[in-house]
């Protein structure tokens, strides 16, 4: 069997010699091994991380998947919720440690019998930070608790239950009320005078559609644990987080702890679930590549039209410089280019009655401090098309990290509506416009337009028209599924410091808001948008522009994606001509006609 290489009794918390963990590892394959975390059973008063039971799933070895089997506090030591704190301090490190543990974050499985089902079952209820008494809501975990998928065999969930069950099924024992029983001993207090700790000890408790999928196996001739606990648990997630959530199995004649959990056929069947819960998953990892040797996207969409890139140098120059607001502490400025003169001659009594349409850009630097001058050029060329555009400064990660920039973006918008006279715009005539991170929030702009969480002043309607996206990452926790020249998923890495500096794969939950297609609502249509990318895009992989398209597509929203062959991240093959052209028609056609 696999499982030579392996880390033993490690300490995954410092509170407790108990707080101890083993980990195995298949014996051969390259990349990210999916990890398996076994909690132990044992009525919470006893067991073992090395017991018996690990044997069955060390066999998950010869299937490419990681098996870790951890040690909590049992009852004896402390009470509830002691070992449910270990269980998630114990996967929260696993997944802090993915990179030098060889473990893939994003396909982590609980799995435990009895005592260890009830554990893990909790586990895949996904519950934020300092939902349990004695977890801080406010620590500043490296990583979050959250499992892919889970598997509870023959555990115990509503302890208050579990004597009159017992007594109507004829088969289990009823005597889990009583003062010495596992349930009052992990407790602290006698079962029936525990009432708001059986509701917290209880899996049911926190059933969201938030959950992870749980599959649930139990013995309908199990004496310590009454089958009506699975069944009650299971009914429970199918009204609260849908079928998809749940899968339940009786074994027919199975007692508790009964071989046929481990028999050949049933461990086929516990695989066939954690392979759906956690699929395998792309992973790409940073490598330098100039632009000749690194490939084309092999990504493609229904629909997708196709420009050859034209790499000529294209360039202008202006600088201006107006504060529109003061965040945090420091002035944020917009760069302002207007029109040739000959289009509103500044000598003339009349300019200030001359409108253009306004494009408002977001330009990209990977959320951190922006160089503002270096659209400027390019930008210069595309008002001379008879627009007023301004490049927004918003404030990098380092000093407040996201939704700020969207929030930013949203002032600069109100204030240059609010100021049109001085600027020449036309406020009726507004769109927005972003490249790389500036496309992050321009999309996140528009899908947030009615949203409070995401604007400094009051959520009114901003009159933007329509958006353009340039090869912006809309789903960062995916950005290492095609190659790429930088990590995306470190705490340093851009895409962790947009997150408060936190590694992308470890906090799912820190990730989703900023994940453009969670912000879809097909009851509040978004504004138009055109999509451009690059098919050799070496930070921002094509797929991103992909995923945000076949996902607007399916809310029937208003797109037009493009995909600009040969090009990279940026740089004149975006600024040629006939690309100006294609954003210069999107604007005009989705602009209202002037007054």
């Amino acid at each position: 069997m696999n499982g030579r290489r392996k880390v033993l009794d490690v300490a995954y918390a410092d509170g407790s010699p108990a707080q101890r963990l083993d980990l195995y590892l298949p014996d051969g394959g390259d990349g990210l091994f999916p990890l398996v975390v076994h909690v132990h059973g044992g009525g919470f008063a006893f067991g073992d991380k090395a017991d018996e039971h690990l044997d069955t799933w060390l066999a998950l070895l010869d299937r490419g998947w990681a098996v870790a089997s951890a040690n909590y506090r049992m009852s004896g030591e402390a009470p509830f919720p002691a070992a449910v704190l270990d269980c998630r301090a114990a996967v929260r490190w696993l997944k802090a440690n993915w990179r030098r543990l060889g473990i893939d974050p994003r396909r982590v499985i609980a799995l435990g019998g009895s005592a260890g089902g009830n554990l893990a079952a909790l586990l895949a209820m996904n519950v934020a930070n300092g939902a349990f008494p004695g977890e801080d809501p406010d620590a500043d975990y490296a990583a979050d608790a959250t499992v892919a998928g889970a598997v509870d065999l023959f555990g115990p969930t509503d302890f208050a239950a579990m004597d009159r069950q017992a007594r109507a099924n004829g088969v289990s024992l009823a005597d889990h009320d009583q003062p010495d029983s596992p349930e009052s001993r992990y407790l602290g207090r006698p079962v029936p005078e525990a009432g708001e700790l059986v509701a917290q000890a209880n899996p049911a408790t926190y059933v969201s559609p938030h959950m992870s999928p749980l599959f649930i196996q139990h013995g309908d001739r199990d004496v310590l644990v009454p089958h009506e606990q699975s069944a009650r648990l299971a009914d429970a997630i199918r009204r609260g987080a849908g079928e998809a959530k749940v899968t339940f199995q009786t074994l027919p004649g199975a007692g508790h702890d009964d071989p046929a959990f481990s028999a050949p056929a049933n461990l086929d069947a516990i695989v066939a679930f954690i392979e759906r819960a956690a699929p395998a998953l792309p992973y790409a990892e940073a490598r330098l590549a100039g632009p000749d040797e690194f490939p084309e996207s092999t990504w493609t969409a229904d629909g997708m039209a196709v420009l050859e890139a034209d790499l000529a140098l294209r360039h202008g120059s202006a600088l201006l410089g107006v504060e529109y607001a003061r965040k945090d502490g420091r002035a944020l400025h917009l760069q302002v280019l207007l029109p040739p003169l000959e289009q509103a001659p500044p000598d003339d009594p009349a300019s200030r009655a001359i409108r253009f349409p306004l494009v408002v850009y977001v330009q990209g630097s990977a959320w951190r401090e922006q160089v503002l001058g270096a659209a400027l050029p390019a930008l210069a060329e595309f008002a001379t098309r008879g627009y007023v555009v301004a490049i927004v400064e918003y404030r990098p990660s380092s000093v407040a990290p996201f939704p700020a920039q969207v929030k930013d973006a949203r002032s600069a918008v109100r204030f240059l509506r609010d100021h049109a006279e001085d600027f020449h715009v036309d406020p009726a005539r507004i769109a927005v416009w972003g490249d790389s991170s500036g496309a992050h929030t321009t999309v996140m702009l528009n899908l947030t337009e009615a949203d409070p969480d995401y604007s400094d002043e009051p959520a009114d309607d901003l009159g933007v028209a329509c958006y353009v996206d340039f090869y912006g990452p809309m789903a960062i926790a995916r950005m290492n599924e095609e190659p790429s020249i930088q990590d995306h998923i470190a705490p340093d890495s851009p895409e962790g410091e947009l997150i408060g500096g936190r590694d992308v794969w470890a906090n799912p939950l820190a990730v989703a808001p900023t994940v453009a297609m969670n912000h879809i609502d097909p009851g509040r249509p978004p504004k138009p948008l055109l999509i451009l990318h690059g098919s050799q895009d070496r930070l921002v992989p094509f797929a991103q522009s992909v995923l945000l398209y076949e996902a607007l597509q399916a809310a029937g929203a208003p797109v037009t994606f493009y995909q600009l062959r040969g090009a990279g991240h940026g740089g004149p093959a975006f600024w040629q001509p006939p690309v100006l052209d294609l954003v210069d028609a999107f604007l005009r056609g989705h602009l209202p006609q002037a007054g």
